[in-house]
């Protein structure tokens, strides 16, 4: 297997962390959210297991973020979990988060070895007298991914993907919070919405490996909005065909699809919507249309 690990684009960390469904296609991901819930709960119980009831915060509310832990107790939980995980995996079974089952998606990539020593590099703290902890940082998160581009590529992608993630939301409340929003997107606009809806579950597999539903995706593409050629469809990806993998809100690239507007004698609204109505809107009820 060729790898890379690199730092998590926060916007996509703070999603799967938060809401785990938008990462159960993605075996790295899931883990991801995985170990972090299992390390919720155990500093949640450290803390607060001899508190008063009534001093003891709601647990949505209890952040992890910055505290520490001792190294030895985070090297047994993540090794644990590591095993867990691909085990569930080699057996079809499901992990659960938040006491919620998400069946864990077959990779042949994932290891244990991977899962302990690659995702979480929390910084040692050395406490005199006392055992060294680690200190949990959200920015010591890696992801991995396999290795299809160069670094140049991958940081020039990575800013493409926060562009389009945004755009994407915008676009899913334009459509799905105005009577007219349809009408009013761009047919490629329309395109990438009608994808998404499509292909969601198939969220994190390569699209070559998923192409009959990719077809089938372009065919109600072209009954809904209007006839495109695979490769007009994906001339307006962020990555090439053969390694992209599905997403619904990075698989389209913003820029890509100003221009096609532009280029097509269409006008786009999309980026008037704001930024923080889309973001709400997406966590609230938009995540729902696609999971």
């Amino acid at each position: 297997m060729e790898w890379i690990s690199k730092s998590f684009d926060k916007e996509t960390l703070s999603s799967i962390l938060k809401h785990p469904e938008t990462a159960r296609k993605n075996a790295w991901w899931l883990f991801t959210s995985f170990f972090w819930h299992k390390l919720k709960e155990e500093l949640f119980q450290m803390f607060y297991e001899d508190e008063d009831p009534e001093l003891i915060p709601d647990y949505e509310e209890f952040d992890i973020e910055n505290q520490t832990i001792p190294n030895e107790i985070l090297e047994t939980m993540l090794q644990s979990a590591a095993e867990d995980f691909v085990s569930a995996m080699n057996n079809g079974l499901a992990i659960k988060i938040n006491d919620k089952p998400y069946r864990v998606p077959k990779s042949e990539n994932v290891s244990v070895e991977i899962l302990t020593k690659e995702i979480f590099r929390f910084p040692d703290i050395e406490a005199p007298g006392d055992p060294d902890v680690a200190k949990i940082v959200k920015a010591c998160i890696y992801e991995i991914q396999d290795k299809h581009f160069q670094e140049g590529q991958l940081s020039e992608i990575g800013e493409e993907n926060k562009l389009s993630r945004t755009f994407f939301k915008k676009l899913v409340w334009l459509t799905e919070k105005t009577d007219d929003g349809w009408e009013r997107l761009t047919d490629i606009e329309a395109a990438c919405y009608v994808w998404a809806l499509q292909m969601a579950k198939y969220e994190g597999k390569y699209v070559k490996d998923v192409a009959e539903a990719a077809a089938k995706a372009l065919e109600r593409i072209n009954k809904d909005v209007g006839d495109f050629t695979l490769e007009e469809i994906t001339d307006c990806w962020i990555r090439s065909y053969d390694s992209a993998m599905v997403s619904i809100d990075t698989q389209f690239s913003a820029t890509k699809m100003l221009q096609w507007a532009k280029d097509n004698g269409q006008e786009s609204v999309v980026s008037r919507i704001s930024e923080k109505s889309a973001d709400d809107y997406w966590y609230i009820q938009g995540l729902k249309s696609f999971f």
